[in-house]
């Protein structure tokens, strides 16, 4: 496996901790840097997040871009005096990565380009450090919530902005391939391509690699990978979350696109391991009260695109946002400590450790 592989071939823990003993700052800021990706996932996991950085590359400019707001979000963070803590665990920068990731998946590279990812990055990480502030006083996190703002905010202003144009590099993807990992991740790529696979577990890859805005099955199956190698629990709750809703589809009779599959897809993803493993302590009743809750975000993703379609702005993890904070929301009113839905107050970042120490 790629993630056994890049965790056998250095120890990135040690080092990471010789840096931070020789440069403490450097050190810092290479953990902001990476643990920004692997939070997309709710982890701190060094490998993992290296696999997700590499795959962020399979489209070199979309990858490229991704990493300037990541390090303008380090940078912008240090410079500011944030909390060291909250700026090394990636907090405040995977929502600037998301932005960058987004926009440079959907414009062509140019100076303008940069100029408006950068701000997009700043921007995204300021609504980050703000809703910390207004909703992190009720113990709720914020989520991918700014960068949908943020995202919503310069998608919808940049389509006055005539220097920009449109990305047309997915359909090279053969080519784009090819320049990043030569012959072997182009043959990869047509191996799983080709490989007859259930339609529905294409559908789990393309999702996967749709998060970090991307359409194919070679990036979906080396993240889940990465998920599996991360976390058994996590990795099983992407299944279970994803096909619920696949299901739940199938049973509604709902006539879904195979392109906003994917985008509705990831939702399921995000929701199911948000509610089965990271906020909630993993337990037979937080696994029942996700797969109560999943149908509820498969019906905001179709009733939301319905209504932003009007406004061409995608709806992104909309719908996961908002059955989360929800649902957290709501367990602040009982009346009695429940053992058996626990909420998580000190995360550690990997549901296995988490269960363990509670």
């Amino acid at each position: 496996m790629l993630a056994r592989t890049l965790s056998a071939g250095f120890d990135m823990d040690k080092l990471l901790q010789t840096i931070s003993k020789r440069l403490p700052d450097a050190g810092d800021f290479l953990q902001a840097v990476l643990n920004s990706y692997s939070q997309i996932f709710f982890s701190t996991h060094r490998a993992f997040a290296l696999m997700i950085l590499l795959v962020t590359f399979f489209d070199f400019y979309t990858g490229l871009f991704g990493l300037l707001s990541v390090l303008t979000a380090a940078i912008a963070g240090k410079i500011l005096g944030f909390n060291r803590l909250v700026l090394k665990n990636g907090l405040l920068g995977f929502n600037s990565l998301l932005v960058g990731l987004g926009l440079g998946a959907y414009y062509a590279p140019s100076v303008y380009l940069l100029v408006i990812i950068i701000l997009g990055a700043l921007f995204a990480m300021l609504i980050s450090v703000s809703l910390q502030g207004v909703i992190g006083k009720y113990g709720l996190p914020f989520l991918s919530v700014p960068f949908i703002i943020a995202l919503w905010a310069f998608m919808l202003a940049t389509q006055s902005f005539h220097a920009l144009e449109i990305n047309e590099r997915g359909i090279y993807i053969f080519n784009e391939l090819y320049a990043v990992g030569g012959k072997p991740l182009v043959a990869a790529y047509e191996f799983l391509k080709n490989l007859e696979m259930p339609a529905a577990l294409q559908a789990y890859f393309i999702s996967l690699s749709a998060i970090l805005f991307q359409q194919n099955i070679l990036t979906g199956f080396i993240v889940s990978l990465g998920l599996l190698f991360f976390s058994r629990i996590a990795f099983s709750l992407s299944l279970l979350g994803f096909f619920l809703a696949y299901g739940f589809y199938t049973l509604i009779g709902a006539d879904i696109p195979s392109y906003d599959y994917a985008f509705f897809g990831f939702n399921y993803i995000l929701s199911s391991i948000a509610l089965g493993g990271f906020f909630l302590i993993p337990s037979r009743n937080a696994y029942l009260w996700m797969i109560l809750l999943i149908p509820f975000v498969a019906v905001l993703a179709i009733s939301m695109n319905m209504i932003f379609l009007q406004f061409r702005l995608p709806i992104y993890s909309l719908p996961f946002n908002m059955v989360v904070l929800l649902f957290l929301y709501a367990l602040k009113f009982r009346e009695s400590y429940s053992y058996s839905l626990s909420e998580v107050y000190f995360q550690h970042n990997e549901p296995e450790k988490t269960f363990t120490f509670f």
